[in-house]
């Protein structure tokens, strides 16, 4: 039974008022809401490209075989400056429009936004777009390149982790609002999770070959300091081996491939450990970004696809904390990735387990209702597979008597029915094709009117039972 309450027009104007003054609200104190679906998305993507760009940077120091000395890679680093740059510009647009918009709606509504603002949001935000990693790379080069590199290369690694925890948090929570929009809340988390936890199995990846290739020529450097400390001392002063500098260490470079052999690496001289298959392959020393990103991004998932199992390390302290977080992150990730698959199986098992018990009970009373109108059996395998695949996947009521009000492919179905007509049925086969272009099936419920009396007649009616065409 349907009831209807008779509203007037002022009540139904209040409500309406209300409820988008309401949203205004929302808005205010929550600027980061969706306003469109489609800028989400948009700046979801710019995250998730942000995200990616960071590592590379790891990727601008390539080594000089002829003057054994450090560079830039001139051109990676002006492709991750202007990469960074825009998605740095496209967060900070982001940032002042969302706060233009929840200070104009303040105003307007006399609220304070100090209390319920989001601001742990915003300094997320905030974090991301400063402009550490290029910073760290201009001013701090030359230090990583000397005999005390190990204070420069933690800085640059504090730096990258300070700024990598909030951009890799803003794409959870920039994914999680996109999330929003789906049919239930278990959908949004387990499709949230999903896609983040994959993201960060491929992301992890990448920075973990990045580091590969960043720490390689670092543990190269640190042998050229070896033999010039302790085996070449007096032909030797401590410096760094910069190439932008006029002045070299060491005045005889062929001694260096002596004390640090490369082609192939002797671990009785100096052991390389798990950057030894960097060294070898000489990929510190490619400028072809492709090639060596390729390398390293196969390396970075490898290892974190078999937990580090297979990482031949040295005594070096920071290597081996490096294979070991290679290790856990490795076991975690898949942990939950893998958990949560499983989590997504079983909904869309149990979602399915629904969908068929649906169609066993609607199935028959389909099935009576073709066969009472003779629909030819190819539009059968059409019907059901339309109200199987969409309709009641999509939650819908499916009004069987109606059946042909829901179809949006239904020329056919009024040329079969039309083609019952006595005066159709002699016409010419091109000109019936014609007429039923124009055909259109339409519904009535009882006691409707079709034609008023005296009206004029604009339509032709071919009327079947509760099958009408016009």
């Amino acid at each position: 039974m349907k009831c209807y309450k008779f509203q007037d027009k002022d009540s139904i104007s209040s409500r309406y008022g209300k409820e988008e003054d309401k949203n205004k609200v929302n808005k205010t104190l929550n600027p980061w809401a969706a306003d469109s679906r489609l800028w989400n998305k948009i700046f979801l993507a710019l995250c998730v490209i942000g995200v990616s760009i960071d590592p590379l940077f790891l990727y601008i120091p390539i080594v000089d075989d002829n003057r054994k000395c450090i560079k830039k890679d001139h051109n990676m680093e002006i492709i991750a400056l202007v990469l960074r740059s825009v998605t740095d510009f496209s967060c900070l647009f982001h940032v002042c429009f969302r706060l233009r918009n929840a200070l104009k709606m303040s105003n307007e509504f006399h609220l304070s936004i100090l209390t319920k603002f989001p601001w742990f949001r915003l300094l997320i935000d905030n974090l991301s777009f400063l402009p550490l990693p290029q910073v760290a790379i201009s001013l701090y080069f030359s230090e990583i390149t000397g005999s005390k590199s190990l204070t420069g290369r933690k800085f640059i690694n504090s730096v990258l982790l300070l700024q990598y925890v909030p951009r890799l948090l803003r794409v959870y929570l920039s994914a999680k609002e996109i999330g929003k929009g789906f049919d239930s809340l278990i959908n949004q988390l387990v499709w949230v999770r999903c896609a983040f936890f994959f993201f960060l199995y491929l992301n992890f990846g990448h920075v973990f070959g990045a580091l590969w290739y960043f720490y390689s020529f670092f543990r190269e450097t640190a042998c050229w300091h070896e033999a010039c400390i302790y085996d070449l001392p007096t032909e030797c002063k401590p410096g760094p081996f910069d190439c932008s500098l006029t002045s070299h260490p060491i005045n005889n470079l062929t001694k260096l491939n002596q004390y640090c052999p490369i082609n192939p690496p002797d671990p009785k001289i100096f052991n390389f450990g798990m950057f030894s298959e960097a060294i070898e392959s000489r990929i510190v020393n490619n400028t072809d970004f492709l090639t060596k990103f390729s390398l390293s991004f196969f390396w970075g998932l490898k290892n974190l696809s078999s937990f580090g199992s297979n990482l031949d390390t040295s005594g070096n302290v920071v290597e081996n904390w490096f294979a070991i977080l290679i290790s856990i992150l490795g076991l975690l990730l898949f942990l939950y990735l893998i958990g949560n698959l499983q989590t997504y199986m079983q909904l869309e098992t149990m979602k399915s387990e629904e969908h068929r018990k649906k169609i066993s009970i609607i199935q028959p009373e389909i099935d009576s209702y073709l066969t009472d109108y003779v629909i030819p059996l190819r539009k059968k395998k059409f019907i059901n597979k339309y109200l199987t695949s969409q309709k009641i996947r999509e939650g819908g009521d499916i009004d069987v008597k109606y059946l042909f009000s829901i179809l949006e492919e239904h020329a056919d179905q009024g040329q079969h029915k039309s083609h019952e007509v006595p005066s159709f049925q002699n016409i010419d086969e091109n000109v019936y094709e014609m007429i039923c272009k124009f055909l259109k099936p339409v519904s009535y419920l009882e006691k409707s009117y079709i034609i008023r009396k005296g009206e004029p007649i604009d339509m032709l009616l071919l009327c079947n039972a509760d099958f009408k065409v016009t």
